[in-house]
């Protein structure tokens, strides 16, 4: 189980799964016959210092392999194997590997967007760059931050104090 790249949506989503795995196979008598590895792009399971530190204990506790800064570079389905990009090789049985997210195609090549196709913005104001006045949320900006709806929530509510800020200084 792991995560193929970062950012990816919903990043505490492979954690749970792993979890209910654990305790799908330990309610079914299997968890003594099976192994449970997680492979994570990062040196951190998660960027919030304190949720890294319970994940990791919970992996410890739990019987999980955790194999941190695993930067896939390959799947091999008809082997039953997944290659890093440091040539180490890991064999499974069943493998979930939540995808990376990716930016959208129609913006690929577009000025206002990077190569991968994200929305280039300034991270403190979420300004799009070398655009005035248009603003871009969520999992649409370039943005190393969690690609999930709450971010956007935030996100939206700070963009939104700004826009009123332009037109209270337009009046």
């Amino acid at each position: 189980v792991g995560s193929a790249e970062v950012p990816h949506k919903y990043p505490l989503g492979p954690f749970e799964f792993v979890f209910l795995l654990e305790e799908y196979l330990g309610g079914r008598g299997l968890k003594d016959v099976s192994e449970i590895v997680f492979v994570h792009p990062e040196k951190e399971p998660h960027k919030i210092k304190s949720a890294a530190r319970i994940i990791r204990e919970l992996f410890a506790r739990r019987g999980v392999r955790y194999f941190p800064g695993y930067r896939l570079r390959g799947v091999n389905p008809d082997e039953q194997f997944i290659t890093s990009r440091g040539g180490s090789k890991l064999t499974y049985d069943l493998l979930v590997m939540t995808p990376p997210n990716r930016g959208v195609d129609f913006l690929q090549g577009h000025p206002i967007a990077d190569r991968r196709g994200f929305v280039r913005v300034l991270p403190r104001t979420l300004q799009v760059k070398d655009a005035d006045c248009v603003w871009a949320i969520g999992d649409a900006t370039n943005l190393a931050v969690s690609k999930e709806a709450s971010a956007a929530h935030f996100e939206a509510r700070a963009v939104a104090e700004q826009i009123e800020a332009e037109i209270r200084e337009t009046i």
